[in-house]
């Protein structure tokens, strides 16, 4: 299956987030999703919204910052994109790292956000990660594996790493 080829209807998106549909429409409202022109239909009655896999991830990812507690909404949104939009070589836009890296973390500080790959045991060795020049007083840490592990359940896509293995075959037979 090409995930990224999928598009997806307003009430799968609320489900994969996890967040209500007046929650989503606020969003869509509020212009806070980077994505917006992934996203086609909607506007007049009739008229469904469709999503893309980038949408999904930037959604559920912007959703799980807020319920730790980022209230900064667009800044929730802009962190998210940096996983749902951009990719840095291995990592795929709208992907984790293949799962042969170990987690995926999105971490958040101030304004700065970074993802990081790698078997972090605690927060102390995933702060040491986190270049100084980036640090605040304190930081955010998402294990993003887990979010795209939580979408992958609840659109009922199948195993989390079977998809990582569709998306990085390099790494899946290597």
């Amino acid at each position: 299956m090409e995930i990224q080829e999928h598009t997806f209807s307003a009430g799968e998106v609320t489900k994969a987030a996890d967040i209500s549909a007046s929650t989503l429409q606020n969003w869509i409202k509020r212009s806070v999703i980077i994505g917006h022109r992934d996203i086609k239909g909607g506007g007049s009655q009739g008229r469904h919204r469709r999503f893309s896999w980038f949408n999904v991830m930037e959604i559920s990812i912007a959703a799980a910052l807020v319920k730790t507690g980022v209230t900064d909404l667009p800044r929730a949104f802009d962190a998210a994109q940096k996983i749902a939009h951009t990719g840095d070589f291995p990592r795929r836009p709208g992907f984790p790292f293949h799962h042969n890296h170990g987690d995926t973390w999105l971490l958040i500080s101030g304004e700065n956000a970074r993802v990081l790959a790698g078997g972090y045991d605690d927060s102390f060795s995933l702060a040491r990660a986190f270049p100084q020049k980036l640090r605040g007083p304190g930081y955010i840490a998402l294990n993003v594996s887990d979010v795209f592990s939580a979408v992958c359940r609840r659109l009922d896509l199948g195993h989390p790493f079977k998809l990582l293995d569709e998306a990085y075959p390099q790494e899946a037979n290597g």
